[in-house]
């Protein structure tokens, strides 16, 4: 019967995660000129993210004889499904995704060019990877007797070195978001303290917003120069391409028709090579990706200013009313409940490395499952902490200064950063999931055992400092982390170290006078007409709401 249920509860996740990303994705992000290859890959890790995120739960309840009568063919169907699962996010993650996130942004012209110009890229970073592995491996293999020439070494090495950079980065964001989280949600809750943060995030936004439209002009009137400069010649047919792509996207299409009445034969410019217009076609990728993304912010930030103007008018409604008064203490509460979660999580990973059941989750585990429940009653409320745990960790990874340049935005969701962000998501779904399991202890559950994943993620155990003791003090940083986050030292302290790139909201950092950012959103308002005033985002792609 357990087997059975491993079968189909897996079929059933696995089907349930591959229709919501594929529709989310497809319909919500992607734009409409994708490819084919980088989108399966990006739903390929979405969908293994999100399995082995929800097959932990019946790894757990596997794992405990008094409920499973010590099915053994069930847990060997789970053994199979981890190791599946975890080989293919691995290699997703450190070779798949990377190649195809340089191919999307590579400036060549043709196929060819840019699988070149992505291996050159990535070859470097698996160099390096090769020889960390080779001086890993003779190190083991030197400091065991008779291990000489275990290959077996070279996969357990690739796992613990996975593991440890991915527990580093589950630390640093789960620290941010144990904080972060209930702190947004306690501000965000009155309307009229979410609009003065809005106003005050205006000026940054706008001024992101137009350094952006001036790098678009430049960028335009450069591949109008390389048009000019290659006519004649057999690279005529790449310039006139980038030409192309430009009058095409809605950003850029103003530009370009401002543009065509110069005549850029006044100039004088080289006839521009190849290798010139390749680097032209990778700088017109990124402006364009940088215009699109600091459009859309500046969008949403203006409509969600307008909506709460509206709400807060002198002509409030009744119902406009109760939504406030809904807003105010549903946030509030969800807060406090996850401060209280926080908390807990925040004790159970500082006891991380005793020996005692001193984590809350244990007793909250042992609870569960002390209880007659059925098995999907236990495995939900086993998912509560763990969904928790995964969606502050997810949420501080899109709140990173470095995110912003690879945000989600409707419609305007390049290729390459959706390939990026399902690289993410694979590279920290096992880590996160097997550090949530040692956090709880199952195997000290009644007479339980390990659950399948932490005997598959236990072969770490025999690699020097990346093992058993990494896995439990490492966590330690997320005490730190919380610690640096709630006294607000984090900002200073990355800069001080010159790292402004790892900040967490750093648009939030530098707030400004909230009645310049009012006045911004205002003119950007009576810039555009009546019935566009609340569109959606995607429906204004490409649309300057800059002020008159």
């Amino acid at each position: 019967e357990l087997r059975r249920m491993v079968h189909h509860a897996a079929f059933a996740s696995t089907c349930a995660a591959t229709l919501s990303v594929a529709s989310v994705v497809f319909l919500c992000y992607f734009q409409r000129d994708f490819s084919p290859l980088s989108f399966l890959a990006s739903l390929a890790g979405f969908l293994c993210a999100l399995s082995i995120v929800s097959l932990v739960p019946l790894d757990i309840y596997a794992s405990v004889p008094e409920l499973n009568d010590g099915d053994r063919d069930a847990r060997a169907a789970l053994q199979e499904l981890w190791n599946f699962l975890y080989w293919v996010t691995f290699w997703l993650t450190w070779a798949v995704c990377p190649l195809l996130m340089y191919y999307e942004d590579a400036g060549g012209f043709t196929w060819g060019a840019r699988l070149k110009t992505s291996l050159i890229i990535n070859g470097r970073w698996f160099l390096l990877y090769l020889v960390i592995g080779v001086v890993g491996t003779i190190l083991i293999w030197s400091s065991e007797e008779g291990s000489w020439w275990d290959f077996s070494v070279v996969f357990k090495l690739a796992i613990a070195a996975s593991n440890a950079w991915g527990l580093f980065l589950v630390s640093t964001l789960m620290g941010y978001g144990l904080v972060g989280v209930p702190r947004t949600l306690w501000q965000a809750a009155s309307y009229r303290e979410a609009l003065e943060m809005n106003y005050a995030r205006a000026p940054a936004f706008h001024e992101e917003k137009v350094s952006a439209m001036y790098e678009v002009d430049d960028i335009v009137r450069d591949v109008q120069v390389a048009v000019a400069a290659s006519s004649g010649t057999s690279r005529a047919e790449f310039a006139n391409q980038m030409w192309h792509e430009l009058e095409r996207d809605p950003i850029s299409a103003e530009a370009c028709r401002s543009f065509t009445s110069m005549s850029p034969s006044r100039r004088q410019v080289p006839v521009a090579s190849l290798e010139d217009l390749a680097l032209l076609n990778w700088n017109r990728i990124q402006v364009m990706r940088n215009a699109r993304r600091t459009s859309c912010q500046w969008d949403m930030l203006c409509r969600s200013c307008w909506r709460m103007a509206d709400l807060l008018g002198p002509r409030q409604s009744q119902r406009s009313r109760l939504l406030s008064l809904a807003r105010f203490y549903g946030y509030r509460s969800m807060s406090v409940l996850i401060v209280l979660l926080s908390v807990l999580t925040f004790v159970g990973e500082m006891t991380m490395f005793s020996q005692a059941n001193t984590s809350v989750f244990y007793y909250y585990f042992e609870w569960v499952f002390g209880l007659p429940w059925n098995a999907d009653i236990a495995q939900g409320l086993v998912s509560v902490p763990l969904v928790f745990i995964v969606c502050t960790t997810y949420w501080s990874v899109l709140r990173i200064r470095i995110a912003g340049f690879f945000g989600l935005y409707r419609r305007n969701t390049d290729t390459s950063i959706l390939v990026w962000c399902a690289s993410i998501l694979c590279r920290l779904a096992a880590p996160l999931c097997y550090h949530f399991l040692l956090l709880g202890r199952f195997q000290s559950i009644g007479d339980g055992v390990d659950t399948e994943f932490v005997k598959f993620m236990g072969k770490i155990d025999v690699i020097p400092v990346l093992g058993v003791l990494f896995n439990e003090y490492f966590p330690l940083l997320v005490g730190i982390q919380v610690v640096v986050n709630a006294l607000n030292i984090y900002p200073a302290l990355v800069r001080c170290v010159g790292v402004s790139s790892l900040e967490f909201d750093f648009l939030n950092s530098a707030a400004a006078d909230p009645r310049q950012g009012e006045s911004l959103v205002t003119e950007a308002r009576r810039g555009l007409p009546a019935h566009l005033e609340l569109a959606t985002p995607s429906s204004l792609r490409g649309t300057r709401v800059d002020s008159p």
